[in-house]
């Protein structure tokens, strides 16, 4: 369903727009009326729809200057101007801002059946945010220059982080804002930039650290993954932080404290100590936990059985597994199995940094 946002200042209007037109037949829903400029702008970085269908004439913020500013920060939203004003100069400033139709009041049946056909046309040929779909598999270190401009008008706050989810995201606290960015691996992936570095309202994990600006996007995605599919939150310090994304990338490998303390220089005390003050857990619990949220979604998201599975999680012993799966989700892996059926609609993606 392509989505669809009404913008009038006389709430009257909606009912005409709303009816004139059997828009579920066309595969549109209206996700959202609005009666000003400045609530619109608001609607569109929240619910990023296909395409809007705008007043020109609001108290608060014009129509024109409604596109100008969602032009401005990157989306190609489609609009349509629908205004009782026969100007030329309104006319010729919305082609200027790229909007695909200008038609007059009152609405009528036929002039927005004229329009649809092409604005289905041009909605069918891009994603919703109109750029190229990145492919983590292909693309880390050849940025298209559209996604480049992209990700630099995305960073309008001084915290930065991507978020990946199983399910859409579509709000973001005040003086934050969510914008969609289509990755290939993932269902929902989206970039987050906001005053403050915190994202727990929006999702308790899959986000990157916190970055001054999406440069090294490849990167953030491959942090966010780790996130997801370990199911567990970065740390605020960035040290603390590192050891997450290291222990998370070798989950299948042969880890411990030693190791971990020889790789990044630290006493083994200190690394303990750091590493439980700022994530309330031990590193023996933070390891544990990695292992079996990867199992967990490798038994949701896969055909493998639960003896591969075990393996994949960095497991040489199936009864240890099972023992440890018990004890972090309260079933052996065989009931997680039958009340979790598989969702073919979801990648579990397993990034490994380097």
């Amino acid at each position: 369903m392509y989505r669809l946002i009404i913008v009038d200042d006389e709430p009257v209007n909606f009912y005409s727009i709303h009816h004139v037109v059997d828009w579920q037949s066309y595969e549109i829903e209206i996700c959202c009326t609005c009666t000003s400029g400045r609530e619109a702008h608001e609607a569109i970085l929240t619910h990023q729809p296909d395409f809007v269908i705008t007043d020109i004439a609001m108290p608060d913020m014009s129509g024109l200057d409604l596109i100008a500013s969602i032009r401005s920060l990157g989306f190609e939203t489609e609009f349509i101007i629908l205004t009782a004003y026969r100007n030329f100069t309104y006319a010729c400033q919305a082609l200027d801002n790229q909007a695909l139709a200008y038609l007059l009041k009152p609405v009528k049946k036929e002039d927005i059946e004229r329009v649809l056909p092409k604005l289905l046309d041009k909605l069918s040929q891009k994603n919703s945010v109109g750029i190229p779909t990145y492919d983590l598999n292909y693309s880390a270190d050849n940025l298209s220059t559209p996604l480049k401009e992209y990700l630099t008008r995305a960073a309008v706050y001084p915290h930065n982080r991507v978020l990946l989810s199983d399910r859409p995201l579509t709000s973001a606290a005040k003086d934050a804002q969510i914008f969609q960015i289509p990755v290939r691996q993932f269902a929902n992936a989206c970039l987050f930039s906001g005053a403050s570095p915190d994202v727990t309202d929006i999702l308790p994990y899959g986000y990157s650290p916190s970055y001054p600006d999406f440069s090294g996007f490849h990167q953030m995605v491959l942090d966010a993954a780790l996130s997801l599919n370990g199911e567990f939150p970065y740390a605020g310090h960035a040290g603390v932080a590192s050891i997450q994304k290291f222990i998370a990338s070798h989950y299948t490998e042969e880890l411990g404290i030693p190791l971990l303390a020889e790789h990044f220089s630290m006493s083994e005390s200190y690394l303990c100590n750091i590493f439980k003050k700022h994530t309330d857990t031990t590193i023996v619990n933070f390891i544990r936990h990695v292992r079996i949220h990867q199992a967990m979604r490798m038994i949701r998201f896969t055909n493998n059985d639960n003896i591969t599975v075990s393996e994949l999680a960095g497991y040489n012993s199936y009864s240890y597994f099972g023992k440890q799966f018990k004890e972090v989700t309260g079933m052996t892996p065989s009931q997680y199995r039958r009340e979790n059926s598989l969702q073919e609609d979801h990648v579990c993606c397993h990034p490994r940094n380097p």
